[in-house]
């Protein structure tokens, strides 16, 4: 797997190498300062950076001091991919993060850390079917999280999931009923992270299905 750290500057789409040899597209995050934590989600770097390969790749925090706050990224649709805090001073000091902030965004639902995944030289892997074909009904056996409509759920509705909730792609209407998981009438950051509890077996069924 292959990351590209840019920055947030006009000319770095002239120095993205192109797709074909990126799969994830970093950004190194270092705004704290006077001696206090930044926990911005800074949103509006997040969504430029996906514009700069016009959604097609998955974006994270390749380095960073302050770990964004849960609240900053889940009413933002900041959905970074993962966060990387550098060791030491800029992970465990007060100024960068704060021990309570550490213990909210490791405890939180939205934060899925190493013990809660599942063992990844076992687990099966699915297997790419391209972009789901629009259809005029829904089917009699829905299968909701299966945005792809290949007869599973796996990482690619994740990441189709995550183009809904950041409005990255519109989808069908098929796909937005799939991806209602809590049956609220919504898809957003509620329905991704059902999602991903259910692809990592934290739980057996959604929302949605028990109403």
């Amino acid at each position: 797997i292959w990351v590209w750290t840019s920055y947030d500057y006009e000319t770095s789409p002239a120095w993205y190498p192109g797709d074909d040899v990126v799969d994830i597209l970093g950004y190194d995050k270092y705004n704290a300062k006077d001696g206090l934590p930044n926990g911005s989600a800074i949103s509006s770097t997040f969504y430029n950076l996906v514009q700069l390969t016009n959604g097609k790749k998955m974006v994270a925090m390749s380095e960073n001091d302050t770990i964004p706050r849960v609240s900053g990224l889940i009413d933002e649709k900041a959905g970074w991919l993962y966060f990387c805090p550098w060791y030491g001073w800029w992970l465990t000091s007060e100024q960068n993060n704060p021990v309570d902030w550490l213990i909210e965004i490791y405890q939180s639902e939205y934060c899925i850390t190493l013990d809660e995944l599942p063992e990844l030289k076992t687990y099966p892997i699915g297997d790419f079917k391209g972009q789901p074909t629009p259809m005029p009904t829904l089917p009699p056996d829905i299968l909701y999280g299966d945005l792809n409509g290949d007869g599973g759920i796996d990482t690619i509705d994740l990441f189709l999931m995550k183009g809904l909730v950041l409005k990255i792609q519109e989808g069908t209407e098929n796909m937005h009923v799939l991806a209602d998981l809590n049956g609220d009438g919504f898809v957003d950051s509620m329905d991704l992270t059902l999602l991903k509890r259910y692809i990592l077996r934290k739980i057996s069924n959604f929302h949605v299905e028990e109403g």
